[in-house]
């Protein structure tokens, strides 16, 4: 996309990632299978040649289990800012907030990959800790104690109870 494109439009974008394109992305990420990869974007402009997007990005993953288990399904949802801009704006960047030039994502001539963006983000959104699917109940709420051990006392130890589809009695 161009970025002076998204700073003429409405300043929100809604893209959906086709299923040839779902399952690039799980062979990429080395999951089961991704379907419903949604994102929405709202676009801000930063200065000339900047813009800072703010998304939500939303999946349905599924991971491989145990040997002869069948895949287990996550809903992933994330959100995320993400600064796109020019070299020469980056430059600029950098003279106002140096983090945020350091993190920005490239345009060369003002054009950029929005889905490589949004993919980047999934991938973030796909924790470690939830591949080692094994460890987990299909749709529970994947999280880490800090230390990798998820069998000992934690503030969020409660979190692995979570059933995200709603089927439990509760």
């Amino acid at each position: 996309m161009h970025l002076a494109d998204l700073l003429s439009g409405s300043g929100r974008i809604c893209l959906q990632a086709s299923g040839r394109e779902c399952a690039a992305l799980a062979r990429r990420f080395g999951v089961e299978s991704i379907s419903d990869f949604r994102v929405t974007l709202r676009t801000r402009r930063l200065h000339e040649g900047a813009i800072r997007l703010e998304g939500t990005a939303c999946a349905e993953v599924a991971v491989a289990g145990e040997a002869g288990e069948p895949p287990l399904d996550f809903i992933i949802g994330e959100e995320f800012e993400e600064t796109v801009a020019t070299p020469e704006a980056i430059e600029i960047l950098g003279e106002i907030d140096s983090e945020q030039a350091e993190d920005a994502e490239p345009a060369p001539g003002g054009v950029f990959d929005v889905g490589e963006v949004c993919a980047q983000q999934l991938s973030l959104a796909l924790d470690p800790v939830m591949l080692e699917a094994g460890r987990f109940e299909s749709g529970t709420l994947a999280c880490s104690a800090g230390d990798g051990d998820l069998d000992g006392d934690s503030p969020f130890s409660a979190l692995r109870t979570l059933d995200l589809h709603g089927s439990s009695d509760r």
